[in-house]
């Protein structure tokens, strides 16, 4: 008779403060995929609490080494745990490890949604070994899975801690808020509808488009959590509503949602420069009606009211970036800004050099100095303080200067455009180049632009 075969659950945690349940849940909710319960004689569960894989060795994982012994004696078909990072911390661990799982034919499954697949080939475990040091990745993932099944705070739900077991109910004031937000937003047929459901919301409850969104693609309303392929049950959650509403409006959003984040890059389009009163000099305000809505800037500090239309303000600043690109004169820019920067350069470099001669002769000197002499030594001590800061400050120099060149560069290959005919993203680019401050006056907008001495025809600006 062929001997039984054991299901081994391994979880492991650093400290108290650790989410054991994540791992546990993660693990139940795919037993209950496999048609089981967790509860069978065949299921067992090793769990090391309290157990940090960086201060004990792997002989020191008491749980993790019964496991071990009962792989190495071919009695488990299954190890089913949340990360490679609960088993193995290292590429010398993961190569021991693994070589039991290999030899013994023992299929290994990671619950965690972002955990690629195990391996069967040891260098590409070996591979993954490597990565499983890097211990920050590692909590950062453990982190966002936590965050998903157990937030702290979640619009339309209570969190109740109850001894080791957190659940969330419903917040009955806000269930029917959200069921009419799923139930409305999952018959949505067009863009239209798409984006006058988002910008209507005056007399609705929930009203930002993007606590909307956020809300809409969210699985816990469902009592689910979105794994890499599949939607895990949470049974710690109760459900406003069910999984098929949860997915009819997650088409819906799936088709509109790219529409919608470049209507919203559209509209702050309009919004790169603030513009400055032309009364008082403070930076204007921008009011607008929704998140869709250019809107204005607005300006009325002790004085009278200035005010200015966003995309009226963006398609002055627009012509006056394309006019100044077609009287900037590319071969005197071009031989001007690199003559001007090279000499720079070779400047800051030299005094850079003379500063760095002196550090190391006055270095010399402390070090040969009568140890006696406290106060001169404090003193020579306290000039290398101020040599070193003025080399940094020219290695900053240095680097500003380089950022320069590359602006310049930027700047001469987009107006050498033949037709002028720019992307939106170039001549935003070339608007945060050119424009150096914005003044909106009651009856005219005054734009002060860089290199004006560029020109055709022009000397000075």
């Amino acid at each position: 008779m062929e001997k039984q075969k054991y299901i081994a659950v391994y979880i492991r945690v650093s400290s108290a403060a650790q989410n054991l349940e994540l791992q546990k849940e993660a693990a139940n909710r795919y037993l209950e995929s496999q048609g089981l319960t967790g509860d069978e004689d065949f299921v067992l569960f090793f769990i090391d609490k309290d157990v940090s894989a960086t201060k004990l060795s792997m002989e020191n994982r008491t749980e993790l080494m019964k496991m071990l012994e009962m792989a190495k004696e071919n009695k488990l078909k299954q190890i089913i745990c949340y990360k490679r990072d609960r088993i193995q911390r290292n590429f010398y661990e993961s190569a021991v490890i693994n070589r039991i799982f290999i030899d013994n034919d023992i299929e290994i499954t990671y619950t965690a949604s972002n955990e690629p697949l195990f391996s069967n080939k040891l260098s590409l475990e070996a591979f993954y070994g490597i990565f499983g040091q890097k211990e920050g990745e590692n909590i950062g993932a453990r982190t966002s899975d936590a965050r998903k099944q157990y937030p702290s705070k979640l619009y339309g739900y209570t969190r109740i801690k109850e001894k080791d077991q957190v659940r969330f109910v419903i917040d009955e004031t806000k269930r029917g808020s959200i069921e009419k937000l799923f139930n409305d937003f999952s018959k949505i047929q067009n863009e239209n509808e798409f984006f006058n459901f988002l910008k209507d919301r005056k007399k609705e409850e929930i009203k930002d488009p993007n606590k909307i969104l956020k809300i809409i693609e969210n699985a816990f309303y469902a009592g689910h959590f979105k794994a890499t392929h599949s939607y895990q049950l949470l049974s710690h959650v109760e459900p406003i509503i069910d999984l098929e509403l949860f997915v009819a409006a997650n088409k819906v959003l799936e088709s509109f949602v790219t529409r919608y984040q470049n209507k919203v890059l559209e509209v702050k389009k309009n919004h790169q420069a603030i513009p400055l009163c032309g009364i008082c000099g403070n930076p204007m305000k921008h009011r607008k009606e929704n998140v869709f809505d250019s809107g204005y800037y607005v300006c009325r500090a002790s004085h009278k009211r200035i005010a200015i239309n966003s995309e009226v303000l963006g398609d002055l600043v627009d012509k006056a970036v394309l006019d100044h690109v077609k009287e900037i004169t590319i071969k005197k820019f071009k031989r001007l800004s690199q003559d001007g920067i090279k000499r720079k350069n070779n400047e800051l470099v030299r005094n850079q050099n003379l500063i760095s001669n002196k550090y190391l002769e006055l270095s010399l000197q402390v070090c040969t100095l009568n140890p006696a002499n406290n106060s001169k030594r404090q003193d020579m001590i306290n000039q290398l303080k101020a040599l070193k800061k003025e080399y940094n400050k020219i290695g900053n120099d240095l680097t500003s200067l380089s950022v320069l060149r590359h602006e310049f560069k930027e700047i001469e290959e987009l107006a050498l455009s033949v037709d002028y005919n720019f992307s939106d993203h170039n001549l935003l680019r070339l608007t945060e180049l050119l424009v150096n401050e914005i003044h909106v006056h009651e009856t005219y907008v005054g734009i002060e632009l860089f290199l004006s001495k560029f020109a055709k025809d022009v000397e000075v600006s």
